[in-house]
């Protein structure tokens, strides 16, 4: 490495660099394609930082005039000054997609700009940080919800992922990522995969290899959740989208899988802090980005 380039990787990872940082979130949001979708756009600069975190599934994006693809458990950055313009789904393992539009570092110095921009990959895999599933659901869920009060949280959730995001840039400097559990892994996407079954913690543990106790330590520590409530966030996110597309709120409690009505707008209500019908009213409202 250059020894001006030492210089400004030696500068950026400061306490300057990250007193600097203000995040602003100017879209969040979350996207489930059909097997085989695919999206062409108008090819024009990116105005922000676009990240996308692969809740599951498989697909790819042309940025550049070259194909990223991802998988499952992986971060995609589109940088300021990048170009996309198509996105394909994998027609055997359509993705599911949380986004993120940030504006950040209001008045950088240029040369912090273009040295973060050249250590900042397209593709980062975060197997190994499973509470960046978490960050961006609960993001996309405040985000939605609105109002001046969610400004704050907001903006703490975009400094926790960015923080996630800034770690595994400087890794090679710092060492090998940890590694999760790969039973953490199997129970988690057996939730994903099959949320509206009558799932039990047994069933669970069973596939993922483990004694129902081990698997709650595991998802205790990895995901500061039991596996319970991580399949009611997992049908509670389900029910989002299909309450934004319009579906009544009967039926979309029993296609998430809820048996009772009223349980079920209770525990969205607890998640969101809006009832279900609400929530679809500011869902529909909400103009498309």
């Amino acid at each position: 490495m250059p020894p001006r380039t030492q210089r400004l990787v030696a500068r950026l990872w400061t306490r300057d660099f990250y007193a600097a940082i203000e995040p602003t979130v100017v879209q969040a949001g979350f996207h489930k394609a059909t097997p085989g979708w695919r999206a062409r756009t108008p090819q024009r600069p990116m105005p922000d930082y676009d990240l996308w975190y692969v809740a599951a599934g498989k697909g790819g994006v042309l940025i550049n005039d070259a194909w990223v693809p991802f998988a499952d458990g992986d971060l995609i950055s589109i940088k300021p000054g990048d170009r996309y313009r198509e996105e394909v789904s994998d027609v055997s393992a359509p993705f599911q997609i949380y986004y993120a539009h940030l504006l950040f570092l209001p008045n950088p110095p240029p040369d912090w700009v273009s040295e973060l921009h050249r250590q900042w990959p397209l593709k980062i895999s975060a197997l190994h940080r499973p509470a960046v599933a978490t960050l961006f659901a609960e993001l996309f869920r405040t985000f939605t919800v609105g109002g001046d009060e969610a400004l704050l949280r907001l903006k703490a959730l975009a400094l926790q992922i960015l923080d996630q995001v800034f770690d595994e840039i400087r890794r090679p400097v710092s060492g090998l990522p940890p590694k999760v559990h790969s039973n953490l892994l199997r129970g988690r996407q057996l939730i994903e995969q099959e949320f509206a079954q009558d799932l039990r913690v047994e069933d669970i543990a069973a596939y993922a290899g483990v004694s129902p106790s081990y698997l709650c330590a595991l998802f205790r520590r990895h995901l500061r959740v039991s596996p319970m409530e991580y399949l009611r966030q997992a049908r509670v996110n389900e029910s989002k989208l299909l309450l934004a597309r319009g579906l009544p709120v009967k039926e979309v409690a029993a296609e998430v899988g809820f048996n009772s009505l009223h349980y079920f707008s209770r525990v969205f209500a607890r998640r969101t802090g809006l009832p279900p019908s609400e929530f679809a009213r500011r869902s529909q409202r909400r103009p498309p980005g």
